[in-house]
């Protein structure tokens, strides 16, 4: 089944304890493995289902700049990113550490944590004057992206969590769980059950139904209330005053150098592989500008 649209939904059950936000995306995460084609499966993976977090991470907080979360890779990944906004628009990329690397057989540590070296990192800026972003980083512990997170949460955060991630060619999407400080008084009974069934969702359900029918299926037996359906979308921010800062920050020697070997400088966005030509003349305005 090939999903035509894009959805996040955020539930709460009747003990109002413990929120619940259910991620499927479709035409969106095709635009990003449209631009990342060339890139193995299992890399467009680990991409959709930080993807996936990034986008229902930001659901579960309120602020309005955004949430980005970063695998600073040690093994055949160099890099994943994937930043969401509080208008739930987002982006994407991954960096192998090789051109055409073959990593169809390597374990999850292979790819992202050799060595015990790879770092996970969740950046909330709120784009406010006066306040400035906040930044968690964590060594990586795990063998998979959602346990890397349930793990920062736990760890980092003190949040009570459950996180359930899953992509391939045709939709990446989760669940996230989390217990909300307690208004009443509860037995956990809701958030044991909640986690188990979690814990037996088949990441295939995300392929035959939609994101109500994968609800009424799974959640049937709960009382539960939508609180709030988004609908995510993916948007690059490139312009070509970033290409120009870029240049700045490269100065003017060393661009300088690149055009006179190169008679011109190409630089092409890792979100969306637009590619951005600076002409000699361009180089010399943007450097005159500063005079």
């Amino acid at each position: 089944m090939k999903f035509t649209t894009d959805q996040l939904i955020t539930l709460i059950f009747a003990e109002e304890n413990t929120r619940t936000n259910m991620l499927q995306i479709g035409p969106s995460w095709r635009q990003v493995l449209k631009n990342h084609q060339d890139l193995p499966q299992e890399a467009k993976n680990i991409l959709g289902e930080i993807t996936a977090a990034s986008i229902l991470l930001n659901a579960s907080i309120k602020h309005t700049g955004s949430v980005s979360l970063q695998l600073y890779g040690a093994g055949a990944i160099k890099l994943v990113f994937s930043e969401c906004n509080s208008d739930f628009t987002f982006r994407s990329t991954i960096k192998l550490s090789e051109k055409n690397l073959d990593i169809g057989n390597l374990s999850f540590q292979e790819m992202l944590n050799e060595s015990n070296k790879g770092i996970f990192s969740v950046i909330i800026d709120p784009k406010l004057k006066n306040k400035q972003p906040y930044q968690g980083i964590i060594q990586i512990e795990g063998n998979s992206i959602s346990e890397i997170i349930k793990n920062y949460l736990k760890n980092s955060e003190q949040i009570d969590s459950d996180l359930l991630l899953t992509a391939n060619s045709k939709v990446a999407g989760g669940i996230l769980i989390q217990k909300m400080p307690a208004n009443k008084i509860e037995d956990g009974t809701e958030w044991t059950e909640l986690k188990n069934i979690i814990s037996k969702i088949k990441n295939a359900i995300f392929n035959q139904k939609n994101l109500i029918e994968i609800i009424e299926e799974i959640f049937c037996k709960l009382e539960q209330r939508i609180l709030k359906s988004e609908t995510p979308s993916f948007l690059c921010k490139c312009n070509k005053n970033k290409v120009r800062n870029i240049l700045l920050q490269l100065g003017e020697k060393e661009s300088k150098n690149i055009i006179s070997k190169k008679g011109e400088i190409e630089i092409k966005c890792n979100f969306c592989n637009k590619l951005y030509v600076v002409s000699k003349k361009d180089h010399i305005s943007l450097f005159q500008k500063r005079i």
